[in-house]
């Protein structure tokens, strides 16, 4: 028959007492902050210099080489064929290309629901998005960073070598760059891929938490 467990404490089972125990140990985090997430440890270099001009619309996007007085050869739209034109919030997080790898990679982390269509609202929600523990944070950051990466990689892939990855295939570039990432560079992560990428939760120390 099934019955519900009360994991912080399965022997007794639930309880005021310890439900209020557990709510009042809770440690608060800290939210994770723009400059927490460009200069993460745990990336590269340029991939910290490239979040920074990503954060502060630095980066060569079509509209912002149209604003520096750049004539532009081909087209000002943007390059996920979404009919629309290329700005750095529509190409990160909103166009054709980019929306449907977010929503992959929330769904592979067990999560469904909407994100901001502006880069600065959607860094912060999404790293934040798992609040229990710095731990986790600096994972969340490292996904968000190595999908804005492969998204910015994969835009200038169609632009200048005329070929294009699938959604699919970038989810998989994505999974691919931040478990090397972390596996590379995070001294106390000792996951394999295959662990990475059936239990994204598991290796960042968020389903333990909670169980």
């Amino acid at each position: 028959m099934d019955k519900w467990i009360w994991r912080p404490d399965p022997s007794i089972g639930y309880s005021v007492g310890n439900a209020y125990h557990l709510l009042t140990h809770l440690v608060p985090v800290a939210l994770a902050t723009h400059n927490d997430v460009i200069w993460n440890k745990v990336v590269p270099l340029k991939v910290s210099l490239f979040a920074w001009r990503l954060l502060n619309n630095r980066l060569p996007s079509k509209d912002n080489l149209t604003r520096r007085g750049m004539h532009l050869e081909d087209s000002e739209l943007c390059l996920g064929g979404c009919g629309v034109a290329e700005t750095i919030d529509h190409l990160i997080v909103g166009c054709d290309m980019s929306s449907p790898l977010w929503i992959k990679i929330l769904n592979w982390l067990g999560i469904f629901g909407p994100l901001p269509n502006v880069v600065a609202d959607h860094v912060s929600q999404f790293c934040n998005i798992f609040p229990v523990g710095k731990e986790s944070q600096i994972g969340s950051q490292v996904l968000w960073l190595a999908c804005c990466w492969s998204i910015w990689k994969e835009r200038n892939n169609r632009l200048f070598a005329h070929k294009e990855l699938s959604v699919e295939a970038l989810v998989e570039k994505v999974k691919i760059i931040s478990w090397w990432w972390l596996n590379t560079r995070k001294h106390n992560f000792d996951y394999d891929f295959n662990s990475w990428r059936s239990n994204p939760l598991v290796c960042l120390g968020i389903r333990n938490w909670f169980a």
